[in-house]
């Protein structure tokens, strides 16, 4: 632009000397002519004369021209003077621009270089949609061939892209979507015919006064890192797949521990109550046998008495001293009701030897039909010296049992369950509170654990086991059944009973176990079928 305007400048200032001199060489023209015109009408009117006014007059027309010459070379001095100002402007101009020009092809060298060097195939197409530039890179990804480069007809070359990829009438409407909305940049990923993905990228070609000037387009093949990516997922997926069998096997193993600890502690307390069961089993017996006997013996012996009392109506005065000492009359009356007592006692004593015996059932692997009110009573037995709360008041039990026929179960495991749940019940209301609200509770509430029983479509067995105590947290009830959750503090609580009983029941039995808690009402309902289907 800073030539341009030099060289009009120089041009404009040319054309006006020329003028200048042109306009006073016919100033001095014309004034020539006219005196010699005077002249000769002069000299042929008044030859003398006007030789003489014709000599003065030349005089005069030399000083003039002599004046005009002189006009003319200052005029002539100027100009060449602002022309080698104009030159030396243009030199400096000159200069200027070349080292403009020397800067843009150095820039445009690194430009080039830059683009030829990179990774990427680089498209640049104007306002127009004509193609401007692209490298080498370009016709490399899209694998157009040489000859056709070399003859660089780019529709043809724009031609041959257009086929390559899978699905190309999607690629040709987003290209001409692209150039219809010149203000959108964009990237995404192209699948070619040949298996290769290129990555996209282009974004429209502004001024700094915002004048839209095309388009320039970005192409990497990715094929191998997309590759190496999906490998690369499909490991994490794999690893993941690994991580949660672990865990999953890592949780197997800890249920499995978790029952084998309590399934030892349950046959060890088995083997206890089996022991001591049989231990006091043989002298009950015994004794019970044996009371049938004194009770013969002993109507025997009052009756003889009897019989002496009628047959010596007036015994000596020592045996009326020893009958009033030992308080005969008191005797003979009380002694059968002590002995039916004894037996009451003894029949008490074998019950709850063959409840011992019900709860351990330690030969009983298998599933057996079994009365399962007798395993919720010898449970209920187990924990009978737990049944009062810390301030004295006794624990209710109300049963409402349905008549149900005996149940295809694990009579241990069940029982096990029975008690794992009536001891949490229990716990449940005999929890201390502040003074005044246990005192309070316990005066308006008795303390109450309710057991029922039904039998749903002939096909389910369903136990309610309820409480009327301080109910479950709302924080504990997602984790009630995970393995060593506890509300208990350390040292006090394992957290595994209701964790094991879920397994009984759901695992095992192939039933349910749920429960729903407020304050003042928590129920455990279990539900199992009737009969074990074979495994």
């Amino acid at each position: 632009m800073m030539l341009g305007d030099n060289q009009h400048f120089v041009h404009q200032s040319s054309v006006l000397l020329k003028l200048q001199i042109g306009i006073d060489s016919a100033t001095a023209v014309v004034a020539i002519t006219y005196i010699a015109l005077r002249r000769y009408f002069s000299f042929l009117v008044d030859a003398p004369l006007l030789l003489t006014q014709a000599q003065a007059k030349l005089k005069a027309a030399n000083e003039e021209l002599k004046q005009l010459n002189n006009k003319l070379e200052s005029i002539v001095s100027a100009r060449t003077v602002e022309l080698e100002q104009v030159n030396r402007m243009l030199a400096a101009r000159t200069v200027e621009l070349n080292n403009t020009i020397s800067a843009l092809n150095r820039s445009n060298a690194f430009l080039v270089a830059q683009q030829e060097t990179g990774v990427d195939g680089i498209l640049v197409v104007d306002e127009h949609d004509k193609v401007v530039y692209y490298n080498q890179n370009f016709y490399k990804i899209w694998q157009i061939p040489e000859e056709l480069v070399q003859q660089g007809d780019d529709r043809k070359i724009l031609e041959l892209v257009v086929t390559k990829p899978m699905h190309q009438e999607e690629f040709i409407a987003k290209v001409n979507y692209l150039y219809q909305h010149p203000e959108i940049t964009s990237r995404d990923e192209i699948f070619l015919k040949d298996g290769r993905v290129l990555d996209r990228y282009t974004s429209a070609i502004h001024s700094t006064d915002g004048i839209y000037y095309g388009r320039i387009w970005f192409f990497r093949d990715v094929t191998e890192r997309k590759t190496a990516l999906d490998a690369l997922l499909s490991s994490q997926q794999l690893l993941q797949q690994k991580a949660t069998e672990l865990e999953l096997t890592l949780s197997q193993l800890q249920h499995t521990q978790v029952q084998l600890i309590q399934s030892e502690k349950m046959s060890a307390l088995g083997q206890l109550v089996a022991g001591v069961a049989h231990e006091i089993n043989n002298p009950v017996n015994f004794i019970y046998g044996n009371l049938s006997h004194i009770d013969y013996y002993v109507q025997d012996l009052i009756g003889l008495l009897n019989i002496y009392q009628e047959e010596c109506p007036n015994p000596s005065a020592g045996v009326l001293s020893c009958m009033k000492e030992i308080d005969y009359e008191y005797l003979i009356a009380d002694f059968p009701k002590l002995l039916t007592s004894m037996k009451v006692g003894a029949e008490r004593i074998r019950e709850i030897v063959l409840s011992l015996r019900t709860f351990s059932r330690l030969d009983e692997a298998a599933t057996k039909k079994v009365d399962i009110h007798k395993g919720i009573d010898s449970t209920l037995l187990i924990l009978h010296s737990e049944l009062t709360t810390k301030s004295g008041v006794k624990i209710q039990i109300v049963k409402d049992y349905a008549l149900l026929p005996e149940v295809d179960c694990y009579p241990s495991l069940l029982n096990q369950v029975f008690l794992n749940i009536l001891s949490n019940a229990i716990e449940a209301l005999t929890l201390e509170t502040s003074g005044s609200e246990t005192t309070n509770r316990e005066s308006e509430t008795v303390p109450t654990i309710q057991i029922s029983t039904e039998l749903a479509d002939t096909k389910q067995v369903i136990i309610k086991i309820a409480d009327n105590g301080c109910g479950i947290a709302e924080s504990a009830k997602a984790q009630i059944f995970n393995p060593f959750f506890t509300t208990k503090p350390v040292g006090q609580g394992t957290g595994l009973g209701l964790a094991i009983s879920y397994k009984i029941i759901v695992d095992t039995h192939k039933g349910s176990l749920q429960f729903k808690s407020k304050p003042g009402h928590t129920e455990f309902v279990i539900s199992i079928p009737l009969v074990q289907k074979v495994q």
